[in-house]
């Protein structure tokens, strides 16, 4: 009797044991069916799907190598380099050190010609494709609308202009790829200097000034694209850009800038830029179209 009331008494809490885990277990379910009502109160909306596949293109941006922009910084350089070659390995210098009965010379009596941005001559300039009006219209050199934009004054020009490209050309290309910011810049260059040959044509122009403007238009298309999808400026750059823009524009109606050339590329930047970087996208209400 003794063992059957001990094992009686035993036996005793095991129900209430198993009620308390089936309460435990329910509880857990109700705070998971809680947990996806919740989730299930805030709905992805279509501006979730963009920003998942706007971060997923970031990501793959900063893996992209910008080969163009290096391209065109090294090309600049080579044919530098090439321009100091076929001025006897020497810089002209800054200023001449006397004048004489004939004009500029050097301290032996020898002709001088100064160059502010330390660099070749002109007449070297001028022979390997520089921006002149009469051999294009009157000889027929039309290849000098491309070889113009290859070639530097000197070297603080080649300089300056190599800076901007990195800084414009490199964020550019690992956004929107190879080969749009290499028809980008090759069509702002040759557009620039048309600009250029029909507004100033009788000053000799060289510099990649056309392409570096057609890359800040590049950034304006940037902008105006945005704008017109998000109807936002917010963390666009636009104040930045803009004094960016003006400071440089400014700096174009200085003696020995050709600012026709700038203009030129700016404005050819802007409008290829809107053409190359705008695309098809479905909206919410199911309508395609393009921004």
């Amino acid at each position: 009797r003794q063992r059957r009331g001990s094992v009686t008494r035993s036996a005793e809490p095991a129900p209430r044991r198993a009620s308390q885990a089936s309460v435990r277990r329910s509880l857990a379910l109700m705070s998971t069916s809680l947990s996806v009502r919740r989730l299930g109160e805030m709905p992805r909306t279509h501006d979730d799907f963009l920003l998942e596949e706007e971060e997923a293109r970031a990501r793959e941006r900063c893996s992209r190598w910008p080969w163009f922009s290096a391209l065109a910084i090294l090309g600049c350089v080579g044919v530098f380099v090439w321009e100091i070659g076929a001025n006897g390995w020497l810089f002209q210098p800054f200023v001449c050190e006397q004048q004489c009965g004939f004009g500029a010379c050097n301290a032996d009596g020898t002709p001088c010609e100064a160059n502010l941005l330390y660099g070749p001559k002109i007449a070297v300039m001028d022979a390997l494709g520089a921006k002149n009006e009469a051999a294009i219209a009157e000889r027929g050199e039309w290849w000098r609308v491309f070889t113009c934009n290859w070639l530097h004054a000197g070297l603080i020009h080649l300089v300056l202009n190599m800076v901007a490209v990195l800084n414009l050309g490199v964020p550019l290309e690992q956004r929107f790829g190879f080969v749009k910011i290499a028809l980008l810049y090759l069509l702002s260059g040759i557009i620039g200097t048309m600009a250029s040959v029909v507004f100033l044509p009788y000053v000799l122009s060289v510099g990649a000034s056309a392409s570096v403007f057609g890359l800040v238009g590049a950034c304006w298309a940037d902008v105006i694209i945005n704008y017109c999808a998000r109807c936002t400026l917010e963390n666009s750059g636009f104040f930045s850009l803009l004094v960016l823009t003006l400071l440089n524009l400014c700096i174009g109606f200085t003696p020995y800038v050709d600012n026709f050339m700038h203009v030129g590329g700016f404005v050819s930047g802007i409008i290829i830029g809107c053409t190359l970087f705008s695309k098809k996208h479905t909206s919410e209400s199911g309508r395609r179209r393009r921004t």
